[in-house]
């Protein structure tokens, strides 16, 4: 396996530090609460690190081929960053649109596209990319057009997905210190 690094961004523009790490009873809560149940993988993650930005970063979205020459998609995008907690039980309970009763967005690519986890029958925890473009959002019924199955778990996205590009990978983990402040992650 690839080692992968994670860090905390500043949270707002105020410098404010990352939320609190959530308890496996706050997840077991939120399951309850939604009637969604969460790979395991996904919430041994969540409950040691809260989501956060990693390194490496990018990853080949599986965009069709004709689906992203017509509408002029990249193969390779770049991770922006997994949710915080909060941001996840937001997301995921304000959102009551059709298409997200099989999905749970997880984080962001670097163009605000989703970045989901199934959490329905054969998909299950299959990491999905669901590109947000205007013209495949359909608000009143199914929501964005769901693009791509990225890896077929949440450890197998972070672990064997994501890398560096050739060009170097995102100016964001080119910052002084950066991956030297930055913790490995192990699941």
């Amino acid at each position: 396996m690839a080692q992968v690094k994670l860090r905390h961004p500043p949270y707002s523009s105020d410098e404010e530090s990352w939320p609190e790490n959530p308890s496996i009873d706050a997840i077991k809560k939120w399951e309850i609460d939604s009637g969604k149940s969460l790979p395991s993988d996904y919430k041994s993650f969540m409950a040691k690190y809260n989501g956060g930005a990693l390194y490496p970063l990018e990853f080949k979205n599986n965009v069709d081929e004709e689906v992203a020459d017509e509408n002029d998609i990249e193969e390779i995008t770049g991770l922006d960053l997994l949710f915080d907690w909060n941001t996840f039980a937001k997301w995921n309970s304000s959102n009551p649109s059709i298409w997200a009763e099989s999905h749970v967005v997880i984080g962001l690519d670097s163009g605000s596209n989703l970045i989901c986890i199934s959490t329905d029958g054969n998909s299950y925890g299959r990491i999905i990319f669901w590109w947000r473009n205007a013209q495949d959002w359909d608000v009143e019924d199914d929501g964005p057009l769901p693009i791509g199955i990225v890896a077929n778990d949440f450890r197998e996205f972070v672990f064997e997905k994501l890398f560096v590009s050739e060009d170097g990978g995102s100016p964001r983990w080119q910052l002084p210190g950066d991956l030297e402040k930055a913790e490995i992650v192990e699941l």
